[in-house]
């Protein structure tokens, strides 16, 4: 992963160990860790869904650890981004939050999102495809920045080909306006350039209680004139200085 990096800083740093699936087992209801001594698991941080299996404390794949969803669900241990949490960042869902809310809360949006068009949509579909110099295209499950194609940057070439692909499954396909991200100040190799930038909050969720850190990630775009923060796709960090916080 090309985050793997950031991963054994920050676990270097807070004195954690950073593991794989096949490092840890589940017996008597504990997670342990198995490397060396071995030691009881009380709270994971979940990078992805491998570390997740059957419930009976069987697997038929080389992923996940065999119980720890039935640890987990008798309390067992704790697991930050828990399952199902990355739902409402599913590229296709997200095109249906805001009638997602007023259907379940009955109350309208209080942020606006960015336009996202549905491509299994057949309107919608004909609307992207006959736009596609003005939008920027994403596969649903294309993490990373993966598959992304950038309309007003692609050539004529690319976008006939973004058009075939979304006609032959307009499943793997949402499409939104291109968006002018804010720019900062960044030091590159010596130099000062005007880098776009986008802030990724945190929020803790833990029963009833919902509590928005105060801190947060901010990602940058390199080289100077790119618009793709994504680590995969060449961009960064930068330090995220809160000055003030006014909470209504």
């Amino acid at each position: 992963s090309s985050a793997r990096h950031d991963h054994q800083v920050l676990a270097r740093t807070m004195g954690i160990a950073l593991v794989e699936a096949q490092d840890l087992g589940c017996d008597e209801g504990r997670v342990w860790h198995q490397q060396g001594a071995r030691q009881q698991v009380d709270v994971i941080y979940r990078r992805n869904d491998d570390q997740i299996s059957s419930s009976d404390g069987t697997t038929r794949h080389l992923l996940g650890v065999p119980g720890l969803d039935a640890v987990y669900g008798s309390g067992g241990v704790a697991i930050a981004n828990a399952p199902g949490v990355g739902v409402a960042s599913d590229k296709l869902i997200y095109s249906h939050l805001p009638e997602i809310i007023r259907y379940y809360l009955r109350e309208e949006p209080l942020l606006l999102q960015v336009p996202t068009y549905d491509c299994t949509s057949s309107l919608q579909r004909q609307k992207v495809i006959r736009e596609l110099d003005q939008l920027v295209v994403k596969q649903v499950d294309g993490a990373g920045g993966v598959g992304m194609l950038i309309g007003p940057e692609a050539s004529s070439q690319e976008r006939a080909a973004m058009a075939a692909r979304i006609q032959r499954n307009p499943r793997h396909f949402i499409a939104q306006p291109l968006q002018q991200l804010s720019t900062v100040p960044t030091l590159i190799n010596g130099t000062v350039e005007h880098c776009a930038v986008d802030l990724r909050p945190f929020v803790l969720h833990r029963g009833d209680t919902v509590k928005l850190l105060n801190a947060g990630l901010t990602r940058v775009a390199r080289p100077a004139g790119s618009l793709v923060v994504n680590a995969t796709q060449g961009g960064g960090y930068k330090d995220t200085w809160i000055v003030e916080v006014t909470l209504a």
